[in-house]
Order: C-alpha cells, then sequence, then structure tokens
C-alpha cells in the first residue's frame, strides 16, 4: 500500500460561518443561503459560481438540519453506490467487500453508517437534502467516468472519500488499486506461459479504473515486448468471441491466445460466451481477471486466475480517511494505492499444451 498527500496542509482559521462565505463571495448571506439549498433560479451562474469557489476555500460546511422533533445523529458516514436496482451491495463483490471494512472500522467507532443510490437523486436539491448536516461525510464507492456527484459534494464543503477510481478533483481522498501493478502481474505470467497476444474486455460501464486497466496494459505490453494488446473491447463477451473465432484461421503463434476482464463478473461472462463457441478455458483460451474479491469467497469465481484485490482493507482505509477528515476538515487529502496479488487458478495454462 502507498500513500501520497494529495493537497498540503492548510492553515486553521476559527469556525467559519455562512457570513464569512458571504463576505468572500461579496454576497448577502441569503444569496449564499440560496446556493446551498439548490434554489439557483434566484441567482445568476456567475453569482453561483462565486458563492461555490468561497464555499470550497473557507472549507464551510453547513450546520446539521433539523426538522421537528428530527435530529441529526452525530458520526454518521454516507455510502454512495451508482444505483440500488442491481442489488450492487448483495450482487456485487466489490462492493460488499469494501462495505464490510468502512462497516467494521465504522462500528467499532460508533459511527452509523446509510446506503444511498447516486442516480435516485433526480436533482441538486435532493442531494442538499440528503448531505447538509445529516450526514458528516460521504464514500463514493466506484463513481462512473461521467460522475459529477464527487464534485458537487465537495463544492458543498462535504467531506469525501471516493474508492475504486481516481477522482480526479483538489481535495479529494481516493482509495484505489494500483492498476499497473495488476497489469504487470498478470501480463509477466502470461508472457511465462507463452502467449504473445491479449485483449483487454472492459467493465460492462465506463468506469475511471477501466481507463487506467487499458493504459497499463498497453505500457506493460509494450515493456514485455508483447505483439499489440487487442481493445478495448467495449462490446465484451460477444465481441471477444468473435474476435477469437476470427483468429482461428491464423497459425497458433499470431492467434489472440489470451485476455484481461476488468473484473470477475466480465471475465465469467467472456468464460461463458466462449464456452458456447465451443472454445475450452484454458484449453484454447487463457483469461485473468483484474479486479477480482478476496480469496477464498464460495463464489464461482473462485475458480478464475486473478489479480485478488484487499478489498476489505480499501473499506477500512477509506473509512478511516473519512473519519479524520471529519474530525479535522483542514487534513491534507491523500491518495491511497492497494497493490494486488496474483492467484493462479483453472482459467490459464501455457499455449499449445
Amino acid at each position: 500500500m502507498s500513500a501520497t498527500l494529495a493537497n498540503p496542509p492548510q492553515s486553521r482559521p476559527t469556525v467559519v460561518t455562512i457570513r464569512d462565505v458571504a463576505a468572500r463571495a461579496g454576497v448577502s448571506a441569503a444569496t449564499v443561503s440560496h446556493v446551498l439549498s439548490g434554489r439557483n433560479e434566484r441567482v445568476s451562474p456567475s453569482t453561483r459560481k462565486a458563492v461555490l469557489a468561497a464555499v470550497r476555500e473557507l472549507g464551510y460546511r453547513p450546520p446539521p438540519v433539523r426538522s421537528g422533533d428530527y435530529r441529526t445523529s452525530e458520526g454518521a458516514i454516507a455510502v454512495v453506490v451508482p444505483e440500488l436496482a442491481r442489488s450492487p451491495v448483495l450482487g456485487n463483490p466489490f462492493f460488499s467487500h469494501v462495505l464490510d471494512g468502512i462497516l467494521e472500522v465504522a462500528g467499532a467507532s460508533g459511527w452509523s453508517v446509510s446506503i444511498l443510490a447516486e442516480r435516485t437523486w433526480s436533482d441538486d436539491q435532493e442531494m442538499r437534502l440528503r448531505f447538509d448536516g445529516r450526514t458528516d461525510g460521504a464514500i463514493l464507492l466506484e463513481p462512473s467516468a461521467y460522475s459529477l456527484t464527487a464534485r458537487s459534494l465537495v463544492e458543498r464543503g462535504i467531506p469525501t472519500v471516493v474508492v475504486g477510481a481516481p477522482a480526479g478533483i483538489a481535495n479529494v481522498s481516493t482509495v484505489s488499486l494500483d492498476e499497473g501493478v495488476g497489469a504487470s502481474a498478470a501480463l509477466t505470467y502470461l508472457v511465462g506461459l507463452g502467449h504473445r497476444r491479449v485483449a483487454y474486455v472492459p467493465a460492462e460501464v465506463a468506469d475511471a479504473r477501466s481507463t487506467e486497466q487499458w493504459a497499463s496494459i498497453q505500457a506493460e505490453a509494450t515493456a514485455l515486448k508483447m505483439r499489440k494488446p487487442r481493445g478495448p473491447l467495449t462490446g465484451g463477451a460477444a465481441e471477444l468471441r468473435k474476435v477469437v473465432e476470427a483468429d482461428r484461421s491464423l497459425p497458433i503463434i499470431d492467434r489472440l491466445s489470451s485476455a484481461l476482464c476488468a473484473n470477475d463478473l466480465v471475465a465469467e461472462t467472456c468464460l461463458r460466451e466462449l464456452e458456447k463457441a465451443g472454445l475450452a478455458v484454458p484449453a484454447d483460451f487463457s483469461i485473468v481477471s483484474l479486479g477480482a474479491v478476496p480469496s477464498g469467497t464460495p463464489t464461482p469465481e473462485a475458480r478464475l486466475t486473478a489479480i485478488r484485490a484487499p478489498l476489505a482493507r480499501m473499506g477500512q482505509r477509506a473509512a478511516t480517511l473519512l473519519m479524520e477528515l471529519v474530525q479535522d476538515p483542514y487534513r491534507p487529502s491523500e491518495n491511497v494505492r492497494f497493490g494486488g496479488e496474483l492467484q493462479i487458478a483453472g482459467t490459464t495454462q501455457a499455449v499449445g499444451l
């Protein structure tokens, strides 16, 4: 595991109020309130931009919201998943294992955890109601490459940690896998088995991890003097099958003989698609998953040769980072990277055996 400070420590002023934000932006406190409450029709775009810039610069955090007898709990974390329609917590091993780590740290510290779905927020107002004082901070799990949630939360002064993908935003701590380490281990192993041509099958939904995986695969393949990788095969398992079938007439040395898949779910889909075409894995083709759940997990994916990720440890680190940031808003953000471990199973073998 490695960690780098994304931003230098800041000085520690007294508690920032809405009047401080108003003074910095050159507007009234009422205007600041309109911006933070999502009533943007009452504010010009330039004024809104100035207010949000002042919020970021001063590190302003909205006070807890009280409505009637409702009172916010202290020490509350929101875990934000892309959507709940596909039951990501139960159906996605990445989410469930990271959440285990988050719950372990939060529970030991007496903090509560809520799970929210990013795609259920219809507008800016709903996001504000979720976060203004009702939770102390947010952990985003594998947001898509097009997600603006992290940026929106930071603009409102909400402590935020992103897990599984680089945020690309100042003042946001991240916990992710070092995709270069995984790609290097997987390709070095395949080269040792005699593979010279490899394809890459990304995740179904575009995300920053897939982008980093593909860049790492290209760089490592060049370093290992492999043939140019095929990909990214955005058509998924069906496209991989077509490519493999088209290569059958080529000499063995020129055929595509292996594939790196973004995660276990993609790898399993590719395996089934190739078997439907009469191709045996690993006798005819080798598959490696780059985003696997921890070893020992009682799922079909355990048969895959894969880069195993320490997901629970990543969740633990994310929760610790967020709690530290909540308690010390001027703590510098960190980018923490975990290296995965290659575990060999039943989906790879030497070429020509």
